[in-house]
């Protein structure tokens, strides 16, 4: 895939990679109660901001806008991580931060959900 060259395009691309994944691990965009947004340029916010407001309409998860000095590669202008929280099911099995998720946190959890039974 080659990277658009506008922000615009980037934020679209990288909302439409975040909903696959969290569609093949059966979540939802409804399911994002974080995002943090990582930006190079601060005159990209409003764009950014913008596709967002577009993409997840009435979602509003808990966010936080960074910039900084740069990303993998240079010609990457945004990058987005998403937390997201399957709303169907109970807490304790819930969360899965995209790109951080601990095998050895989700064990812990799984345990204690077994010695609740």
């Amino acid at each position: 895939m080659t990277m658009p060259a506008e922000v615009t395009a980037q934020t679209r691309n990288c909302f439409a990679t975040i909903e696959k994944v969290l569609s093949e691990a059966g979540f939802a965009m409804a399911d994002i109660v974080r995002a943090v947004y990582y930006i190079t340029d601060p005159k990209n916010a409003d764009a950014v901001l913008a596709v967002c407001g577009e993409t997840l309409g009435d979602i509003r998860p808990a966010a936080t806008l960074l910039v900084v000095a740069g990303l993998y590669k240079p010609e990457m202008l945004v990058e987005i991580e998403v937390t997201a929280k399957r709303q169907t099911e109970p807490a304790s099995a819930n969360y899965w931060p995209l790109g951080r998720q601990s095998t050895a946190t989700n064990r812990a959890r799984r345990a204690k959900d077994w010695d609740r039974s």
